[in-house]
């Protein structure tokens, strides 16, 4: 954890790609997860499960992973924090606000707004000065 006691949210982007070697097993993330279910690992798009591990749950700073068996050469490693959409909290009338919980509140929202700009650039757009148009890609 941060030494203000929760995660300090920068405007790292929370997606990181490698280029796999076949020998590396190690991976960073620079940005933060509150728990290890925050984070999506792929290789090559392949979304992995139980192949890897992971370091750095509630560190402002990010971790790694470490798979168990190194990604092929040439392999695309994708890493990015993917959290529910969902508040964390909720004050009470009359009860305790305390400025740890509204900071972990707040860091959670930031972090799921930076998810959502960073789906969004990555997202087919249209110029914000263009007409309404129809976008819906055929099947």
């Amino acid at each position: 954890m941060a030494e203000s006691g929760h995660i300090q949210i920068t405007t790292t982007p929370p997606r990181v790609q490698y280029l796999a070697d076949g020998v590396q097993t190690l991976f960073v993330f620079p940005f933060p997860i509150f728990n290890a279910d925050n984070l999506q690992v792929y290789i090559d798009g392949l979304l992995q499960s139980g192949t890897y591990t992971a370091t750095g749950v509630g560190a402002s700073h990010g971790g790694s992973i470490a798979f168990l068996t190194p990604p092929a050469a040439s392999a695309r490693v994708t890493i990015r924090r993917l959290l529910p959409l969902q508040r964390t909290s909720d004050f009470q009338e009359g009860g305790d606000f305390r400025a740890k919980t509204l900071n972990d509140e707040l860091d959670y929202q930031t972090a799921a707004l930076q998810q959502v700009g960073t789906d969004m650039e990555r997202g087919l757009r249209l110029p914000p000065a263009d007409p309404d148009v129809n976008t819906t890609l055929p099947d």
